[in-house]
């Protein structure tokens, strides 16, 4: 009897150190900051944020997915201070994306 008490107590702590979430992949080199830019009128285009990814990898199959039907213009921007922050400009230490075109 109390030896089934002490296996049913392991399998019990065992399924239970299982059933933890992973954590969050953290990188020396991000998070990265997608962008997209979204035409609003006929010569105009918006800047859109479109989440934080854990690498550069990550934010450009995303944003190639997310614009592959569009053809919009989109970046990863890498350390991007002011970023959420309501009515102030930013600008990001390093960007990689697709080429920007000039609207006729």
């Amino acid at each position: 009897m109390i030896r089934s008490m002490k296996y049913l107590a392991v399998i019990f702590f065992v399924s239970l150190s299982g059933c933890s979430l992973p954590a969050k992949e953290e990188s020396p080199f991000g998070p990265w900051h997608a962008f997209i830019y979204e035409q609003t009128a006929k010569y105009e285009q918006t800047r859109v944020y479109h989440g934080e990814y854990a690498r550069l990898t990550y934010c450009m199959e995303a944003l190639q997915v997310k614009t592959s039907y569009s053809g919009n213009a989109y970046f990863c921007g890498y350390n991007c201070p002011g970023l959420g922050i309501p009515n102030v400009s930013y600008t990001c230490e390093k960007v990689m994306g697709s080429p920007l075109t000039t609207l006729d």
